[in-house]
């Protein structure tokens, strides 16, 4: 993901800048942070410009690239079908990886669920 670089408004960002500080915008970061995932540098805010103002906090399960299962398919987010596709992965991520013990009467979720 660092090999490829992008141009938006004359400034240069990679597939992992382009994730981490504009799509991500102010969504936690992955909690086990791992390459390709990237810290904007500190002094640096120029990316701020391009960050989403809003962002769909389904858009973690989309992007979460930092499990050690993710899905085999890329998925293509269509504006006509956004909705619907967010809550599709949304499901599929989640019913994937949360544990009901019911013994325990307990519900173990995602790091990604964390707040």
């Amino acid at each position: 993901m660092r090999t490829h670089c992008y141009e938006i408004g004359g400034d240069v960002f990679s597939l992992a800048e382009l994730e981490t500080c504009v799509i991500r915008g102010n969504l936690p970061k992955p909690y086990y942070p791992k390459p390709p995932f990237i810290r904007a540098p500190k002094k640096s805010r120029g990316y701020l410009a391009y960050a989403l103002e809003y962002v769909d906090p389904r858009l973690c399960f989309v992007v979460n690239n930092g499990n050690k299962v993710n899905s085999p398919l890329i998925t293509i987010l269509k504006a006509t079908t956004l909705d619907n596709q967010l809550t599709s992965i949304s499901r599929r991520f989640l019913n994937s990886r949360i544990k009901i013990d019911l013994a325990k009467k307990s519900v173990t979720l995602p790091k990604v669920c964390d707040v």
